[in-house]
């Protein structure tokens, strides 16, 4: 004859039951694809994602909408969450999609990961090429040579009296304004962190530009946040400002930056 179990063994049975099941369900969650956060979700992790302490904590990434992707850097401990949700990897009010075009990436390979002010920053590593067979502009008014290599798709044109272009590489001699070199930067970041850029400056470095104290930013720029890089060195009354922008590269300009920089120098 069986007996029926009491309401208290019934109970204990029933919440171990659902235990099981919640358990269960938790670790095969655990297992699964990142959930896809929300818009403010996404908006408060953006800070976090970059924050670091260490060069070994960031990992080089893509970063932006379309063809104007760039090379990013973020915490190692998001990367799993960034590959799979496609609202981390561009700007914020960046359209939902692009046209399908073939776009020219740059390569992540050339990049390090570096912790620049607690921030995780990709930063482009030297290049071994050498500018060996690269055409020369010497400019006698303003005392400046530079080499920049002979491409199809660029050349290097005068686009005003004091500024060069070479694809998305410029070059401008500006007024110094009685400024010494830290004067004038300091001077540039103010301005144009104000309206009507509303710039955002991600990184600050002293440096040389052969022999000669120079100073580098980042910093993010335009509607779709775009990336871009200046280099400032100063001879006489002038700044010399050397840099590049994000955008739809024709010339390799991210990888040869550094080589053409790298032959800046001053002429009597």
């Amino acid at each position: 004859m069986t007996q029926d179990f009491k309401p208290e063994i019934k109970l204990f049975l029933i919440v171990a039951a659902v235990s099981v099941v919640l358990a269960v369900g938790g670790i095969l969650l655990l297992r699964g694809e990142p959930s896809v956060r929300s818009v403010d979700s996404v908006s408060s992790i953006r800070e976090d994602m970059v924050s670091c302490t260490f060069d070994e904590e960031c990992t080089v990434v893509l970063y932006g909408y379309c063809c104007e992707k760039e090379a990013s850097a973020i915490n190692k401990k998001y990367e799993n969450e960034y590959l799979h949700n496609p609202d981390l990897q561009k700007p914020e009010n960046s359209p939902k999609s692009c046209l399908p075009i073939v776009c020219d990436y740059p390569d992540l390979d050339a990049y390090a990961a570096q912790c620049i002010n607690k921030k995780c920053t990709a930063v482009l590593e030297p290049q071994e090429n050498s500018t060996e067979g690269w055409q020369t502009y010497r400019n006698d008014e303003f005392g400046f040579e530079v080499k920049y290599p002979k491409d199809d798709q660029c050349d290097l044109i005068t686009v005003g009296g004091n500024s060069w272009s070479f694809g998305r590489i410029n070059l401008d001699v500006l007024d110094a304004e009685g400024f010494n070199l830290e004067e004038y930067v300091d001077d540039f970041v103010e301005k144009r962190s104000q309206e009507p850029y509303s710039w955002t400056f991600e990184s600050r470095q002293q440096t040389e530009v052969n022999n000669k104290e120079a100073i580098a930013l980042t910093y993010r720029a335009g509607g779709l946040n775009r990336l871009a890089e200046v280099t400032f060195v100063k001879q006489g009354e002038n700044v010399y400002a050397l840099g590049w922008s994000a955008g739809v590269f024709a010339c390799n300009e991210l990888d040869i930056f550094p080589q053409i920089l790298s032959t800046f120098r001053f002429v009597e």
